[in-house]
């Protein structure tokens, strides 16, 4: 069976088109999304030319904004929004940039999502639904206060709340505690109770 046509399911803009982004990408055009995102690195929109998936891969490094001109031809139709932007400097480089972009410059916007960490659950050792973070550690603090950032925008009344997303250390191909020992940069970690936890990409 072939997938639904984009213009049944929309457009996909991967605010990081990396390793995760990239990701999303592949599954999101599988399921027959029209897919755009933005990479840091200008050997990166090569890479991701040639895989095919992202159409037209944009330059965002986050020091600047996306060019006027790009906003108004290519996200004025985008539906669907992933950011996996870190922060940088203490900010999200996405929202410094983009937030009115997404409350105002959008308007067939229906879905915005957040990759933020699990980092904000502070020292807590299980976690599920019901677990509230108790960010400690000042990084923890930055990613709550950007989670909030994200959950304050004030996007078109037809979008649904934005999506946060908290996941543990993402591994996958060529990335991980093994790839680690092939390279011969594996760290013994020797702590008390302590407790690791990750997550394949596919998940």
């Amino acid at each position: 069976m072939s997938p639904p046509s984009a213009a049944l399911r929309g457009t996909l803009f991967i605010f990081g088109a990396g390793f995760i982004g990239e990701h999303v990408a592949k599954q999101a055009a599988r399921c027959g999304y029209s897919v755009l995102g933005t990479t840091r690195r200008r050997s990166r929109v090569a890479e991701l030319t040639q895989l095919g998936v992202v159409q037209d891969p944009l330059l965002f490094r986050g020091d600047e904004p996306l060019p006027e001109d790009v906003v108004r031809s290519q996200l004025s139709t985008v539906t669907h929004v992933l950011s996996t932007v870190p922060p940088n400097l203490g900010d999200d480089p996405v929202l410094v940039h983009h937030a009115r972009t997404l409350e105002s410059c959008m308007p067939s916007l229906r879905w915005v999502g957040h990759i933020s960490t699990a980092a904000v659950y502070g020292t807590a050792s299980e976690i599920d639904a019901k677990t509230v973070p108790r960010p400690s550690a000042v990084g923890e603090r930055l990613r709550m206060n950007i989670e909030r950032e994200w959950a304050a925008l004030s996007l078109p009344d037809r979008t649904a709340p934005v999506r946060i997303f908290r996941p543990t250390s993402v591994y996958g191909p060529w990335r991980g505690p093994q790839q680690l020992l092939r390279e011969g940069r594996a760290v013994a970690i020797e702590k008390a109770d302590f407790v690791a936890s990750r997550v394949h990409v596919d998940d």
